[in-house]
């Protein structure tokens, strides 16, 4: 498991896996999607769509698990917004709930990513906390997409600061030398 802080930090070849609601009454039913990226690469997603409310996550969640394991994915991120918006519920203790209904349900050899958004030590707790529950489930840093974004900007930021440093040097040096 690994963290993406949005959708724009997931690798393209993890699938979007979102949750809409459906209308009342209405059984669980999925809706795959795919389309082209701006670098060609092709992009999917699924959309479980099922009953609103936390009451309703035990008769949906296994038809979740069925589902992307019979597809085979074994790359995807958790849109978790969506999970929250059907759950009704603040969406660290949506996805702490739905994560505890689907981990021992889902057992396919996969990395699934957790879009952390704001809350991102929150999700690492919700992660570490499946992982000693769910001896099938891992955090590994090698997919934290969040951390290792954060790490590449610092970096970058670091070597403009020390070519700013060096140019205004030279610049200082030079001047120095005409006086």
């Amino acid at each position: 498991m690994g963290f993406i802080k949005d959708a724009d930090q997931s690798p393209p070849e993890h699938a979007r896996v979102y949750i809409a609601p459906a209308p009342d009454g209405a059984s669980p039913a999925t809706e795959v999607r795919s389309w082209p990226n701006r670098d060609g690469e092709q992009l999917f997603e699924i959309a479980f769509i099922v009953p609103r409310g936390e009451k309703h996550l035990h008769a949906w969640v296994g038809f979740m698990a069925e589902t992307l394991d019979r597809m085979g994915w074994d790359r995807w991120w958790i849109d978790t917004l969506s999970i929250s918006q059907v759950l009704n519920r603040y969406i660290v203790d949506a996805v702490r709930q739905w994560g505890e209904a689907f981990w021992p349900l889902y057992q396919r050899d996969a990395v699934a990513l957790i879009q952390v958004g704001l809350q991102r030590e929150d999700f690492q707790n919700c992660a570490e906390n499946w992982a000693r529950q769910f001896p099938h489930v891992s955090v590994d840093d090698e997919y934290d997409f969040e951390r290792i974004t954060l790490e590449l900007e610092a970096q970058a930021m670091e070597e403009r600061a020390k070519r700013r440093f060096f140019g205004l040097h030279r610049l200082l040096h030079a001047r120095n030398r005409t006086n």
